[in-house]
């Protein structure tokens, strides 16, 4: 079944701009780890210090091929002390 992931991050005050951009520059490789179906990074339009990670995953093994990837752990160490909060949920995507 498909792995659905929707991750809040919520920025650290003043760090907004550098989790986007360390955000944005996950996107395009994330798209090409293998069994990525859909990979988007969108920003709260009520609370711009929001990011939400839309992310479907062929399966599980596709999910942990990707968070053993160097970009995927390059982004979370650069990230490290600029956010205030995550979280990640997970779902079976239905449709």
């Amino acid at each position: 079944m498909t792995l659905g992931i929707l991750a809040t991050i919520e920025a650290k005050s003043g760090e907004e701009a550098r989790v986007e951009a360390e955000l944005t520059k996950v996107v395009a490789p994330s798209r090409e780890d293998d069994g990525c179906l859909l990979y988007t990074l969108t920003r709260d339009s009520q609370q711009p210090s929001r990011f939400i990670m839309v992310e479907q995953w062929r399966d599980r093994a596709a999910l942990d091929g990707h968070i053993a990837t160097e970009h995927y752990k390059q982004m979370a160490q650069s990230l490290e002390n600029a956010i205030e909060q995550m979280e990640v949920r997970e779902y079976d995507v239905l449709t």
